[in-house]
């Protein structure tokens, strides 16, 4: 429950004639706009950077895409110039076997021929002496000159092979070579490539830089615009509590939104829930479209509610100052009318509740 409104006003009375001497010497309204023009440039300036790392970083997402294809490029030259390499220290490997084959065909065809030379020296009645018949005679005469023909035709067949591993050979060099420049060609566009990724991922880097620093700068400005508008109320205090159901929600900010459309623990979703639990409930224009703090008297009047600067216990009041503005609900009217006690939430940007004193003149009412 909320505490007692009488004993808050009593507990800072000494605030009530501060409150008009801060307006006076402090215009708050004044202060926090002054800084809205640079909040707005910087905003700009983060969404420009951000734009500009969105695009190095599609740029070198592409680029690293085409370094990747080419390096699997650059593996298969180098697989196939090792399978060329392979296959030409295979072929001098057959060569050699060739050679060795071929040096045994041409001893037999030599001794194929110096023993018909030797048998060519015999006299045909030797060699039909020497044979136990006519038959035998014929064998030996068939055999030889078969032999030599197999002979024969085994150099010529080995010759042609030779030949043909040979210019398989020299293809195969020309293969490899070409290979080889291809590889070259391959490696270069690699280099070429790396340096444009290293580049852009570079800039894209330097650009995240300039955004986070923008955000920091953001941040100063906003801490800043805050005291600001905190400075046109007095008496803030954190330590009172509240029924607001999604007090404790964490993270915060938080993402989840009630049921008028707001964000958790938000100065807009305490509001709209503390209208509800006085009975006096808002429509759910959260849902509709931008609905900052500020911009609740724009949306009150689309709804037919009345907007002044008329306070009233139970109205909402809007200060619509900085980039948001900041709604808060009256819980007690004092001096008159010019200030009002209010309940809120997020005043300080810490998603903590708190009640503090305002002068009504800086503030538009809704009832």
């Amino acid at each position: 429950m909320l505490k007692s409104n009488n004993k808050f006003i009593r507990r800072y009375s000494w605030c009530f004639g501060l409150v008009l001497g801060v307006c006076i010497l402090l215009p708050g309204i004044a202060r926090a706009d002054d800084l809205q023009p640079l909040i707005d440039a910087v905003t700009k300036q983060i969404a420009d950077n951000q734009a500009v790392v969105n695009q190095k970083q599609a740029e070198a997402d592409t680029l690293q895409n085409r370094l990747t294809a080419v390096q699997a490029d650059l593996a298969a030259a180098r697989s196939n110039l090792e399978l060329t390499k392979l296959r030409v220290k295979q072929i001098a490997q057959d060569q050699q076997n060739t050679r060795k084959e071929l040096d045994y065909q041409t001893e037999l065809l030599r001794q194929s021929i110096a023993s018909a030379y030797k048998q060519g020296n015999v006299t045909p009645m030797e060699v039909l002496a020497s044979s136990d018949n006519l038959s035998e005679l014929v064998s030996k005469q068939e055999y030889y000159s078969s032999l030599r023909t197999k002979i024969s035709s085994n150099l010529n067949r080995i010759k042609n092979v030779n030949k043909q591993l040979d210019d398989l050979k020299t293809q195969l060099k020309i293969k490899a070579e070409q290979e080889k420049l291809e590889q070259v060609a391959i490696a270069e566009k690699e280099a070429q490539l790396q340096i444009l990724v290293a580049q852009t991922r570079g800039e894209e880097g330097a650009y995240r830089q300039l955004v986070e620093a923008d955000r920091l700068k953001l941040s100063t400005l906003r801490a800043q615009q805050a005291a600001a508008i905190a400075a046109s109320s007095v008496g803030r205090d954190f330590a009172l509590t509240s029924e607001y159901p999604w007090a404790s929600v964490e993270p915060f900010p938080s993402y989840g939104v009630d049921p008028w459309g707001f964000y958790y623990r938000q100065c807009t979703s305490y509001a709209a829930w503390r209208r509800a639990n006085l009975g006096r409930p808002i429509p759910a224009w959260g849902f509709l479209g931008p609905a900052n703090a500020k911009q609740w008297p724009g949306w009150a009047q689309k709804f037919g509610m009345r907007v002044d600067n008329q306070p009233e216990v139970g109205a909402l009041g809007v200060y619509p100052a900085g980039e948001y503005g900041h709604v808060m609900v009256v819980e007690a009217i004092v001096a008159n009318g010019e200030q009002v006690l209010v309940s809120e939430f997020n005043a300080d940007w810490g998603g903590r509740y708190s009640q503090s004193l305002w002068p009504s003149s800086v503030l538009q009412f809704i009832h």
